[in-house]
């Protein structure tokens, strides 16, 4: 017996029935018509929401609030209409809704739980897919033990079996060869890139979709979803916790790549004002990354990208890009992990515990060195792996180690007058002087966490004392004490005191019990071949010993480096107190002396003697403060604990005031350099202040990241991916397998094909794996990114601009050497690009004051505006506008996306013939200068890259006609960028080869010589070629040594020679011929 507890379940109709069949009836009579005709391959009736409105208002509320039934009623209704011309026994359509109102049209990150059971509609990007798989809608069951059949609809995610059969029983078999299936498909969703404001990351959504809804989408598409939100049930260990889904009604792509951008009348009006302007391309430079000084053509390239050319679209689905990408260069200068920068606060932490993971973005307040308690936010961090570096140290001891073109304060004297210039590490040279701070300002005032934790339990007995949870002055005091006379083992942590100094023996003592509640072992004895007793205060406690590791380094230990002067202050007195001395005999024999074998904590002593202003130089293992205005400080700030050395130190300060210095020294000499191997390296990004202070040394930041930051806040459309941790597939697009995929493959696309019509950010290229680099090169010129992966063969859009920037091969430019040979990235990669250019910290002295200006007004203005607001101090019209041009600017970062967005949605220009004369002459110039030369200066790429900017130049203008001018800028643009790329060192000519091949035509036609010399020789007869024969020829052709030694190196690396012994060269058997 057949039971259909669908019928059985249905008592009574619904009351929106009748109103729906009347509404069909009126407005869909015609459409369900033309449906009937091609059902089942068209099953869908799609319904405007403002056409039901209209015909009934309270209908359609309850259709958005309670869509279950009102669904279901619109569903029986289609079916109830009299269709003469019906022919197909069962006619079931679906009934979608498009076009809801705009209070139901939710951004994903707003979804909650009151949209749960309610028909809203979603926008958003498809990032993953799965395949079509069979989902059960209506169940056979059959009773094991009388064999009753049940048909139950699956409504929800989970098997539903009859509760029980007539015979009682309980347990049923599914029939799924009975049992009724459609297509389902799971689709993730992320919300648009327009939406997301400043580094918001984006949310995600799956959605489900079925029957002829399947397919309809792919990765990347941006689609509008309508459907009704639903619970996921919560995982086993989230008990209360529920996921959710949309359960898709209808859907619809929506390809409008800046139509969400809303532009509203008078910022139409205030956009086209701009575009008159003629400072127009001015304004958009200095308002790409205002905070840098600078870099005028990077940014004007940058923003012309923004603008981008136009697409072209020709007969025979031929399309030509109109996406400018731009290659970015720049010298990454950093410094070793240990190097200890002085925070905001006066806290002091090494570079390398600022962050994690490269390019993280961090916030954390930074002392710059700029005179007083100047700060500024450092924003991110950066991180290398092996890089060459090395080490200068200054005359009292300092030290700074990083890469060789890491950048530091230099000063120098100029006709009497002092001057402060930026150089590197490797142009430095002994007796140079470098920039330094003399006093370190703290703000830290409450006790740190300790971090101090008890160890798991064991069999043994049980701590029955305390661990301090506050770094506390006690704490302080008992580490330093321990760490100048103390030892810590497994088990046990030892203190000693001479018996002169006996009195600390109670005072340790006092401290430990305070601090631990344990009573501490107390031995005395005299040590073999000495006079004086020495007495041992043990502490036996595993616990207390693990937290007492700390000191094992013997360094001091980070909880210190980060409290407050008060905790630092007990530190020092009582690691003075154990290791440290106080001399009083005169001018150049008086000292405050602290003596280690590890010179890396007389540096962390140097440093936090910096919080009180007390200078000290390292003399061998002996951190000396020998001046008397600091001797005066350290008996006034932080003095010793026995009476002794106090009694010494009174008279050390006596002295002192003999012999004071009248000024602090700001600068000092250098007094020895060491070249170093590779190690990893560490920076961080200090927009504003581009300045930290490391080691007591005043040290520039990097910036090289910050312009394409800039160029993604602005960006109407844009994702910022870095290569370090982006593989081919979260650039470009793959097939994945994964739980999404209900176990099987899905689609998932990468960053070009979420951003496609906008820009592509991707830092780091040059750290991107080979394989993962070559898909980018069919997304680049062609827009498409296809994937044959797992048996799922498909294409994507791409049409995306990208903007990339990569580092160096040996960590800094040599302007000696071709540009292609010091980056990491193939020539056929580099050559899509339509500019490039290197981002050099340029050491000149007139930049430096520029520069030096421009950040120094910026601090004046913060200032002038902090007084205003903070104090009412009133700013005179002047100076309001001073500091407007100084801190804003020129165009609002709001106001420049929404005109960049209006641009590329309204502009299409045309080449003028004046502007294709222009462009015409220069690149048939550059063709000739090639051919004269006997090389290429050009090629077609470059000419429409030339296209592609003098359109956005147009732009930019909000003009449909590109006109000389425009032309022009596009020359000046690409000429600057082949003059600082593709510059042949050796012939200072453009040599475009540089680019397309990776070898300049200098060097190829010294590796043509090279092999046909080699190839000649081989021609008498004999079996192999001297090296030194191939030398001695060359050079009676006018080649040096040194470039026949570079030939031969390129052709052994082609696989074009080789040596079959050595000093030998043979063809290989290709190149005989």
């Amino acid at each position: 017996m057949d039971l259909n507890l669908e019928e059985i379940e249905k008592t009574g109709g619904s009351p929106y029935a009748e109103r729906f069949e009347e509404f069909f009836n009126l407005e869909y009579k015609k459409q369900i018509e033309r449906i009937i005709e091609s059902y089942p391959e068209d099953k869908t009736v799609l319904v405007d929401f403002k056409i039901l409105e209209k015909f009934d208002p309270t209908l359609a509320d309850e259709l958005l609030d309670n869509p279950d039934p009102v669904l279901e009623a619109a569903h029986h209704a289609i079916q109830n209409i009299h269709l003469p011309t019906l022919t197909t026994e069962s006619f079931k359509p679906h009934v979608r809704f498009t076009n809801l109102p705009r209070d139901r049209e939710i951004d994903i990150r707003n979804i909650g739980s009151k949209h749960l059971g309610k028909l809203i509609s979603v926008e958003g990007l498809v990032r993953q897919i799965t395949d079509v798989l069979p989902k059960l809608t209506m169940a056979v069951w059959k009773c094991k033990r009388c064999g009753n059949v049940y048909r139950i609809p699956q409504e929800k995610q989970h098997l539903r079996p009859p509760s029980m059969c007539e015979c009682h029983s309980k347990e049923f078999a599914l029939e799924e060869d009975k049992s009724e299936f459609i297509d389902y498909q799971k689709v993730q969703v992320q919300e648009t890139l327009e939406k997301l404001k400043g580094n918001e990351q984006a949310t995600y959504l799956d959605v489900y979709v079925s029957d002829d809804l399947v397919n309809k989408v792919a990765a990347g598409d941006k689609t509008k979803f309508v459907g009704t939100l639903r619970l996921v049930p919560p995982q086993k260990d989230k008990k209360t916790v529920y996921g959710r889904f949309l359960e898709v009604n209808s859907l619809e792509e929506t390809a409008k790549e800046f139509s969400e951008v809303d532009i509203t009348k008078e910022e139409e009006e205030e956009i086209k004002k701009l575009a008159k302007n003629p400072r127009i391309y001015e304004m958009l430079a200095q308002s790409v990354a205002p905070a840098i000084y600078g870099h005028e053509v990077v940014k004007e390239s940058i923003a012309l990208e923004l603008f981008g050319g136009v697409t072209k679209h020709l007969p025979n689905d031929q399309k030509i890009r109109g996406n400018i990408h731009i290659l970015l260069i720049g010298d990454p200068g950093c410094l070793v992990g240990d190097e200890r920068v002085v925070m905001g606060n006066g806290a002091i932490k090494k570079i390398k515990d600022l962050g994690k993971n490269h390019l993280e973005e961090i916030d954390l307040q930074v002392l710059t060195g700029e005179g007083g308690k100047k700060r500024a936010r450092a924003k991110t961090f950066f991180k290398y792996k092996k890089k060459e570096v090395m080490e200068i140290i200054t005359e009292s001891g300092k030290r700074i180690k990083g890469t060789l073109d890491h950048p530091l304060l230099c000063i120098t004297t100029k006709n009497g007058k002092i001057e402060r210039v930026w150089k590197r590490l490797d142009e430095f040279k002994v007796n140079d002087k470098v920039a330094v701070i003399n006093y370190i300002p703290c703000t830290i005032t409450k006790p740190i966490n300790s971090n101090f934790e008890l160890m798991k339990p064991t069999l043994g007995p049980k701590f029955k004392g305390k661990l301090p949870d506050k770094v506390t002055t006690q704490l302080a005091a008992l580490l330093g004490y321990m760490l100048g006379d103390g030892w810590v083992r497994e088990k046990e942590a030892y203190v000693v005191v001479a018996d002169h100094e006996k009195e600390l023996v109670m005072k340790l003592t006092k401290l430990i019990k305070k601090l631990f509640n344990i009573e501490p072992s107390i031995t005395s004895k005299k040590q073999e071949g000495k006079k004086e007793v020495m007495h041992r205060i043990g502490i036996h406690s595993r616990d207390i010993a693990h937290n007492l590791m700390i000191l094992r380094e013997k360094r001091v230990p980070q909880i210190i480096m980060e409290s407050g002067n008060k905790v630092v202050k007990e530190f020092l007195k009582w690691l003075y107190q154990a290791d440290g001395c106080v001399f009083s005999k005169g001018r150049g024999n008086r000292s405050v002396s602290l003596k280690a074998k590890n010179i890396e904590l007389l540096r962390d002593v140097q440093i936090l003697l910096l919080r009180y202003s007390i200078h000290s130089r390292i003399v061998g293992n002996n951190l000396m403060i020998r001046r008397g205005e600091s001797i005066k400080k350290f008996g006034k700030e932080i003095g010793f604990v026995s009476n002794e050395k106090n009694l010494k130190m009174k008279i050390a300060v006596k002295n002192a005031k003999e012999h004071e210095r009248f000024k602090q020294q700001r600068s000092e000499k250098i007094v020895k350099i060491i070249k170093h191997g590779l190690e990893d390296v560490y920076d961080i990004e200090v927009p504003k202040a581009h300045r930290f202070i490391a080691n007591g040394i005043i040290s520039h930041n990097c910036g090289k990241s910050q312009l394409l930051q800039a160029a993604h806040k602005i960006a109407p459309k844009s994702i910022y991916v870095t290569g370090k941790t982006t593989t081919g597939a979260g650039l470009t697009a793959t097939a994945v397998k994964d739980e999404f995929g209900e176990g099987g493959w899905t689609l998932k696309a990468g960053a070009l094909v979420l951003s496609s019509g906008g820009v592509c950010m991707a830092d780091e290229l040059d750290k991107m794996d080979p394989e993962d680099r070559s898909a980018l090169h069919e997304a680049m010129e062609q827009g498409m990114i296809s994937v044959a992966k797992a048996g799922i063969v498909s294409r994507f859009k791409a049409d995306s601009s990208l903007l990339a920037a990569a580092n160096p091969k040996y960590s800094r430019f040599d302007k000696f050497q071709p540009f292609l040979e010091q980056i990491n990235l193939p020539a056929s990669l580099i050559s899509r690009f339509d500019l490039f250019f290197m981002i050099r910290d340029i050491l000149d002295k007139t930049q430096d004051a520029k520069i030096s200006e421009h950040i120094l007004k910026t601090h004046q203005s913060g200032e002038k505006l902090m007084q205003y607001e903070k104090k009412g101090v009133s700013l005179k019209k002047e100076e309001r506008e001073e500091i407007d041009k100084i801190t804003k600017p020129s165009i609002d970062a709001e106001l420049f996306r929404k005109y960049v967005s209006l641009a590329r949605q309204k502009c299409f220009p045309i080449l003028s013939q004046e502007a294709i004369d222009k462009i015409s002459d220069f690149y048939i110039g550059l063709r000739d200068q090639g051919r004269q030369q006997g090389s290429y200066a050009a090629t077609a790429r470059q000419l429409e890259g030339l296209v592609r900017l003098s359109e956005a130049s147009a732009r930019v203008r909000l003009s449909d006609k590109v006109e000389v001018e425009d032309a022009e800028r596009a020359i000046r643009l690409v000429r600057k960028s082949l003059e600082e790329t593709v510059t042949d060192p050796e012939t200072g000519r453009i040599d475009i080869d540089i680019i397309t091949t990776g070898v300049t035509q200098s060097k190829q036609n010294a590796i043509s010589q090279v092999l046909n010399i080699i190839k000649e020789q081989m021609g008498t007869g004999i079996d192999m070629v001297p090296y030194e024969d191939v030398i001695s020829i060359a050079m009676e052709k006018g080649l040096d040594a040194e470039k026949v030694k570079q030939a031969v190196e390129e052709l052994t690396k082609k696989g074009d020679v080789y040596s079959p012994r050595h000093h030998f060269l043979k063809p290989t058997a290709n190149k005989m011929s």
